[in-house]
């Protein structure tokens, strides 16, 4: 086997690899959302409406929080991946860092309609503020 074609393989099994993961990701977080869709019920009468935002809202937290959550908790604590290196042992690392970060995109997915529904109110009752004016109110309040 040529060196050219070695690496051609290589790339096509870590692209493989990558979207199974990302297939992965995507299926833990709408687990997550769903779940949320069981703790508070959907809003009468608007239940389309209500379950597009939640899901939209889940995932976009799911995904953006949900892993710099895992990977700075994994920097705290790194005996948090050893059953996971165990379990997946001859697997790609990307499976390990998965399983790990699992949890954490679950949980920012089930909060994660929460967490826009505040960010917007927050903006919403500021609508008439300027950005300086933003940035002062949000001092004031984490500096309380």
């Amino acid at each position: 086997m040529s060196a050219e074609s070695a690496s051609g393989a290589a790339v096509g099994l870590s692209l493989k690899t990558g979207a199974l993961a990302g297939l992965a990701a995507v299926v833990v977080s709408v687990f997550g959302v769903v779940l949320g869709f069981t703790v508070v019920p959907l809003k009468p009468g608007d239940e389309h409406r209500d379950a597009a935002r939640r899901l939209a809202a889940g995932l976009l937290c799911s995904f953006s929080l949900g892993p710099p959550l895992a990977f700075k908790a994994i920097d705290w604590a790194p005996w948090l991946m050893e059953p996971w290196k165990k379990m997946l042992e001859g697997q790609h690392i990307l499976w390990q860092y998965l399983a790990t970060a699992a949890p954490f995109m679950a949980i920012t997915g089930v909060l994660g309609f929460w967490l826009v529904a505040a960010v917007m109110r927050w903006f919403t009752n500021r609508a008439d503020k300027d950005i300086g004016q933003l940035a002062a109110d949000a001092k004031d309040q984490f500096h309380r």
